[in-house]
């Protein structure tokens, strides 16, 4: 799990942070993230606390949908309900504003 997450969390570091310009970069160009929790866990997941943080810093529009694999949810939906949850937030992203969308996750909600 970590092997993933860390090598993700420097690159957005330097993107933000080395490069002179990004973050304010990030949020001229409205960029929108759709961030996706792990199998048996839930969006607020340590897993992708200081990820979630370090976007919203940098001016990125963020959703964390609580997918069907969820704690709470249980499997609620098929895969392809859970691609319809991936679209409803994407679409709340453009509602936002967002102009460009990356669709992210951890674990089973990279696989996503």
């Amino acid at each position: 799990m970590r092997r993933f997450l860390v090598p993700l969390l420097v690159s957005i570091a330097v993107l933000i942070f080395a490069v002179p310009g990004a973050a304010q970069s990030l949020k001229e160009h409205k960029f929108g993230v759709v961030l996706m929790h792990g199998k048996w866990s839930e969006p607020s997941s340590r897993a992708l606390y200081r990820l979630s943080h370090a976007l919203e810093s940098a001016g990125v529009l963020l959703e964390m949908p609580e997918m069907p694999w969820s704690q709470s949810r249980g499997y609620d939906a098929p895969y392809e309900g859970a691609l319809k949850d991936i679209d409803k937030a994407v679409e709340t992203l453009k509602a936002k504003g967002a102009i460009r969308v990356v669709i992210g996750g951890h674990s089973f909600g990279a696989n996503a």
